[in-house]
Parts: C-alpha cells; sequence; structure tokens
C-alpha cells in the first residue's frame, strides 16, 4: 500500500482500542496541545459525548499510521436553521456551558502530512449526513492552515477567519533574571500587591493539591470560581456541574498532567489556576480569584509563583491559552494566532449554514456589544439551569 488509508472510527472500544497508534502519532505530530491527547479526547467523550457522534479518523499506509483527525459529529442550531457539523472534539460549544473546552487543537500529523490532509478531506466528503466542517483553534503556522488557506483562495466551499491570539512568555532560567529585564515599575508592582496580601495574614500557594487529592484541589478551585467575577456572572468554567465532572477525571487521571495551584491567605483559598504540563511547558488553562480580593490582585501573585516555580524546574514557556486579555500582556507581548476554518458539504443546507451560522457571526464578533450581550445571557441562562436543578 503505497497511498494512505483513512480509517473512521465510530464507537468508543474503537477509540480505546487506538489508544497505542494515538500515543504514536501524537508524539511526532507537528502540532501538540493537551486537547489533543488520547486521554483528553476519551475523557471528554465519556463525559459529553453522548449528543454527538464519534468520527475519529485514522490515516495510515504501509508503515503504519500518519494523522488522526479527531471529529465529532454534533447537532446544531442557530434561529430556525438545523445543521450538523464535524468538529474538532472538544472545540464545538456545549449545549450548558454556551462554549468549547479545547483551546488550541489541530489535525495530529505524524507523517505525510499533506498527502494526510488531503486523505482525510477527501474520506470527510464521502461520509453522509453532514453539513459542515468545521476546524476551530487551529495554529496559524501549521500545516493544517497553509493549506487550508491555499485551498480557501481557490475553492468556494471553504472559509476562513483569524480568531484568537494567545500570549505566551519564554522562560528563562531564573525568573529574577526575567524580572530585572521587566523594569523598575513592574517588579515595584508586583511587590506593592504581594505586601498588601501578607498584610492581610500569612500567604501561602499549593501548587500539588490535585495531584495529592484531585477532589480537595478541585474543590478550592470550584469555591473561589463562585466567589469570582466569572461566578458571579455564571460564566465562570467550574460553576457547571458537568465541567467540575470533566475536570476531576482529567486530574484524577496518572496520564495527564493537570494541576490545580491555590493562594491562600491565612487559611482562606482567594485565587485558584488550573492548567496542565505538557512538552516542559505551562499551560494556562483557566484561573479567577475571590473578588473581594480584588484590590490585592492575587491572580497575578499566584501567576508570579507558578512561573517562578516553572523556571526553577527547567520549564520553557508559559502559554497564557486563548485571549489577549490585558493581564496576560502584561507578562509579554509575545502571541500567537488560531484560526477557525469551514468548509460545507456542497448541499444548499451546508452552504447556507457556512454563510449564515459562521461568516454573519464572525462579523457580529466583531461588534463588542453584542459580544457582551451574548455573555451575560450565557451566564443568566447557567444561573436559571443551576436554580431548576436544586429546586425540589
Amino acid at each position: 500500500m503505497h497511498g494512505i488509508a483513512v480509517r473512521v472510527i465510530k464507537e468508543i472500544q474503537e477509540l480505546e482500542a487506538i489508544a497505542p497508534a494515538w500515543g504514536e502519532v501524537f508524539a511526532r505530530s507537528e502540532t501538540r496541545s493537551p486537547f489533543m491527547t488520547h486521554n483528553f479526547v476519551r475523557h471528554w467523550w465519556q463525559c459529553f459525548g453522548a449528543r454527538q457522534d464519534l468520527h475519529i479518523l485514522l490515516a495510515e499506509d504501509a508503515e503504519g499510521p500518519c494523522a488522526i483527525a479527531p471529529l465529532a459529529k454534533a447537532s446544531r442550531t442557530i434561529g430556525p436553521l438545523a445543521y450538523r457539523s464535524l468538529e474538532l472534539i472538544g472545540t464545538g460549544a456545549l449545549w450548558n456551558a454556551g462554549t468549547g473546552l479545547a483551546d488550541r487543537s489541530d489535525l495530529l500529523l505524524a507523517r505525510r502530512s499533506q498527502e494526510s490532509i488531503e486523505a482525510i478531506i477527501g474520506a470527510i466528503h464521502r461520509l453522509p449526513d453532514w453539513d459542515v466542517l468545521n476546524l476551530r483553534g487551529i495554529p496559524e503556522d501549521s500545516t493544517t492552515a497553509h493549506m487550508l488557506d491555499h485551498a480557501t483562495l481557490a475553492d468556494g466551499h471553504i472559509s476562513r477567519q483569524r480568531r484568537w491570539r494567545s500570549p505566551y512568555l519564554p522562560l528563562p532560567s531564573d525568573f529574577e533574571a526575567y524580572l530585572a529585564a521587566r523594569g523598575k515599575n513592574f517588579r515595584k508592582n508586583l511587590r506593592r500587591k504581594r505586601q498588601q496580601l501578607e498584610a492581610q495574614g500569612p500567604v501561602t500557594f499549593e501548587l500539588h493539591t490535585a495531584s495529592r487529592d484531585p477532589a480537595l484541589g478541585l474543590q478550592l478551585a470550584s469555591d473561589v470560581c463562585r466567589r469570582s467575577w466569572k461566578g458571579a456572572a455564571g460564566t465562570g468554567l467550574l460553576v457547571h456541574e458537568s465541567n467540575r465532572r470533566f475536570m476531576h477525571a482529567l486530574l484524577s487521571d496518572p496520564h495527564v498532567d493537570a494541576f490545580v495551584a491555590v493562594l491562600f491567605v491565612g487559611e482562606t483559598a482567594i485565587a485558584y489556576e488550573l492548567g496542565f504540563h505538557l512538552d516542559k511547558k505551562v499551560w494556562s488553562y483557566d484561573s479567577a480569584y475571590d473578588r473581594c480580593w480584588a484590590h490585592s490582585s492575587p491572580g497575578v501573585i499566584l501567576t508570579a509563583h507558578i512561573i517562578e516555580e516553572a523556571c526553577r524546574c527547567g520549564m520553557v514557556e508559559y502559554d497564557f491559552m486563548r485571549g489577549d486579555e490585558p493581564y496576560k500582556l502584561a507578562w509579554n507581548d509575545a502571541s500567537r494566532q488560531e484560526m477557525e476554518y469551514v468548509l460545507d458539504a456542497g448541499t444548499a443546507r451546508g452552504r447556507f449554514a457556512r454563510e449564515v451560522a459562521f461568516r454573519a457571526r464572525w462579523r457580529l464578533r466583531q461588534n463588542a456589544t453584542l459580544v457582551e450581550a451574548k455573555t451575560r445571557a450565557t451566564g443568566m441562562f447557567t444561573h436559571l439551569s443551576q436554580r431548576i436543578r436544586r429546586a425540589p
């Protein structure tokens, strides 16, 4: 077999069976993130897959696996329009949370990358009952992005949009050297905020609670999340019970290097950061702080401690991940771009879905007022859902 054959994985048992092949492809993949590991995908599917259909594509040649497209098919609606969307697992919105849980994803490409992408796209076109292929969170410099960028110019069935920027900080071997390079005002503000906290009681950090006791680490983070601005708005990651179950599965899995870091003043947890370690990098996934302590910026102090510890342990990068908020850019202004690509199936419904559900929404997202209104609506829906579940 000189060409590349594509096998479609549709059952959880098959997903379990290809774990060795997945690990082999991931180890050599051009793009790697915590959201592309077999364990993340497996746990995500076990927690959220009931409403979707598994469509993982495994590309193989005579030498073995070449690439993997970790896809699922979801039924989506926008107004009266219903359509079927093939999506990278974890990137699509969840019905009860309003957001996807995978910040960055891609096709896993280990060998014969361009041929594998062509074979996978060809196999997708042969699949029945889908309207759009939605590839979200693709790094701009990946082979997938380069090929789809070229195809977008020649194919009227593909649309693209620059979506999120993800700031990151290359880590020096010495945290003090980093601080020295940041300038006097940065160092002064960091010391002042730390002193403000210490004036309220002993400041301590726990970086490994989750590795010893995942339930305790998650409980501490969830309690802080509920007292945060995001928790009050109903948009915090950990306000959703389903998300907490999923994060507990990740934190409990010895093959997933996930962490919860907590900042205490006295015995009170006032800030947390949840993330992953992979490829000698810290991937900061979610964080929040008790809004009553906002004057002392506990989130900044916790991040500083995590970065200092990462330098000490020989980590090479701290990835702030999706979103270029000012508090991230204060640490460093380098960032990466993530893209979104939408390919329709060539049907009338597919073309209409691509135009209305994606291109039109991309334009609307440029309106900050509409984005804020959507965020408020999501939070109100979350609070209402929680009240209904708690009602006798």
